[in-house]
């Protein structure tokens, strides 16, 4: 089942709501809106199909990209690629803003994105105004699992780049090369392998530090009594218990912790033992107790969003 994209395209801009975009590059713009959103070679976001992102963007189609606006999607080529992902930050950012509305606007009190945005420093590039403007959003939602998380800020970065890449070729679709004059896959957020090309998901700093959430939430101490003696191996290395230990009647936090209350009803009924962690427990835990953590961007600088 095919659809006819000219027909498409000529709706695009018959729709008051695509008003504010650039008419000439309308075209170009909802070519980079269906990569990026995922297609043959460029990854889905996680839970967020392409109707969700159409919709938002049309409604939000002047901040996100319209005239007069701080880059635009269809600014892919090499030397306007860095605008265009502002662009493209202010896109997911509304997403996810919409996505959980009635969160973000009782933490923030801003009813839509573009109110957020300007509500940030005017005195901050505007590199340094969108990246707090996106982690503003990202800090405040609530999420079950990482695969709800918004992206960091590297990781779009990469995305964005290989995205870029798949556009400049489907333009070399008239050509009997595809690939005549492409900047190599390695410079646009792939890695170069002995057997071809892998995707370059993430900075390796934060690759560490994600690493570093994931080894803590898997593993934790397992006592039986509260965790109020030095037995406990989370206790003895000064640090509160996580989502990774599976203790009960647990005092040894900082918040609430809806893994060590399980089975609190069984307290009454167990001795004084306690299960010593296994070995492994001795690695240092770089973040605290969350079941998710928040504040795994916050660091990156401005040089991380364009290496």
């Amino acid at each position: 089942r095919y659809i006819d994209v000219h027909k498409v395209l000529l709706s695009f801009q018959h729709d008051p709501d695509m008003a504010p975009l650039p008419q000439e590059k309308l075209g170009s713009i909802m070519l980079q809106l269906y990569i990026v959103t995922g297609c043959d070679y460029i990854s889905y976001l996680s839970g967020i199909g392409k109707a969700t992102f159409i919709n938002h963007f049309v409604q939000h189609a002047g901040f996100i990209s319209g005239t007069g606006a701080i880059g635009c999607l269809s600014e892919t080529n090499t030397n306007n690629m860095k605008s265009g992902f502002l662009s493209f930050v202010r896109l997911i950012g509304t997403v996810y803003f919409k996505k959980n509305l009635a969160t973000v606007v009782s933490k923030l009190g801003f009813e839509t994105p573009k109110q957020l945005y300007n509500s940030i420093d005017p005195n901050l590039s505007d590199e340094e105004k969108h990246k707090e403007w996106y982690l503003s959003i990202k800090r405040v939602i609530r999420v079950v699992s990482e695969d709800q998380r918004p992206p960091t800020i590297t990781a779009l970065w990469r995305h964005w780049m290989r995205s870029c890449w798949i556009k400049q070729m489907w333009g070399n679709s008239p050509k009997s090369d595809q690939y005549e004059g492409l900047p190599p896959p390695e410079s646009h957020g792939w890695l170069k392998g002995e057997n071809g090309y892998v995707i370059d998901w993430e900075a390796e700093d934060v690759q560490q530090k994600i690493q570093a959430t994931l080894d803590f939430l898997d593993k934790g101490c397992g006592c039986k009594t509260g965790c109020k003696t030095k037995r406990c191996s989370c206790k003895k290395k000064g640090k509160t218990c996580g989502a990774g230990c599976d203790c009960r009647g647990c005092t040894n936090v900082t918040i609430s912790n809806p893994v060590s209350q399980k089975d609190e009803e069984l307290d009454e009924l167990e001795d004084d033992e306690e299960d010593l962690s296994e070995d492994s427990d001795s690695e240092e835990e770089i973040l605290q107790t969350e079941i998710i953590t928040d504040m795994i961007t916050d660091d990156e600088t401005i040089v991380d969003w364009f290496p």
